[in-house]
């Protein structure tokens, strides 16, 4: 049986979401270009973070603490009532917390509309090719979380 810090039921919501954001980022190393967002190995992880979010209340102290997973989640689906609903919860946590996360949202935005365009002919769009890559005049160093 694994314990909590507290007898709170979201905690296991919580920890489910790290865990699939956790997988998703094994899958991605060592090339994040090679496996698609649709790829059966991606997509149940995405709809697992998704399920887990839409399984805690979001007036819940629990919700703002899904950001991350949220984050990856967004990042790796290119289905729009998936990226609907991730964007749905990222507005409330940035509503109910009073911080925007720019870098996060620019970061979100840029990869939805390399999806959308398919301007670069990727198999897949890593999130990580908006804030530090060989193609980037400029590198960042964004702290989201």
């Amino acid at each position: 049986m694994i314990e909590y810090p507290t007898l709170h039921p979201e905690w296991r919501q919580l920890a489910e979401a790290f865990r699939h954001a956790s997988l998703l980022r094994i899958l991605r190393w060592p090339d994040t270009f090679v496996i698609p967002c649709e790829d059966p190995r991606i997509r149940p992880s995405v709809s697992a973070i998704l399920d887990c979010c839409a399984n805690v209340s979001m007036d819940s102290p629990f919700f703002k603490r899904l950001l991350f997973p949220l984050f990856l989640a967004a990042t790796e689906t290119s289905e729009r009532h998936q990226i609907h609903y991730a964007s749905l919860c990222i507005e409330n946590i940035r509503r109910s917390t009073g911080f925007q996360h720019a870098a996060m949202m620019e970061v979100l935005e840029g990869v939805w509309e390399e999806r959308r365009l398919k301007t670069r002919g990727w198999t897949n769009v890593p999130w990580m090719e908006f804030t530090c890559s060989e193609s980037m005049q400029q590198q960042h160093a964004y702290l989201f979380f």
